[in-house]
């Protein structure tokens, strides 16, 4: 389990593995002209690549726009809404968006960024109890 975050910047398409490697990132910086995609259910699986799974967070499901009988295309701004883009920017800045993310990353003590990543993560599979002793646990550490 890798305890620094990784941080994706999208200015274009990202379909198939190049999507599946998106929401395994912890953080997405994309653009207005951003799009992400899935291939349709009845000509191939729509499953992750086998190659990516080590990388995927536990919340991969969670962040996926439902509905496997068409090819889907998820737009920036609608994946912002969904919450699989953190920062939503124009197309020259992305770099720059992406930079300043990691910026404030590194900013913070890392103990806290690991505590909070294996909180995160755990939210898509936790009850909130249980997510409350987590919390209560890594504050002790502080």
């Amino acid at each position: 389990q890798r305890k620094k975050p990784v941080i994706a910047a999208v200015d274009g398409l990202a379909t198939a593995g190049g999507c599946e490697l998106v929401l395994a990132c912890d953080m997405v910086v994309a653009t207005t002209r951003s799009a992400f995609g899935w291939q349709r259910s009845d000509t191939q699986p729509n499953c992750r690549c086998r190659w990516t799974l080590p990388l995927a967070p536990s919340h991969w499901s969670r962040r996926r726009n439902g509905g496997d009988s068409h090819w889907r295309a998820v737009y920036g701004q609608r994946a912002y809404e969904l919450g699989m883009v953190n920062h939503l920017v124009e197309p020259e800045k992305v770099l720059e968006g992406a930079m300043d993310l990691a910026l404030r990353v590194c900013k913070a003590a890392p103990l806290a960024v690991w505590s909070s990543r294996k909180i995160v993560l755990a939210a898509a599979t936790e009850s909130d109890e249980t997510l409350i002793k987590m919390t209560n646990k890594e504050l002790v550490k502080y």
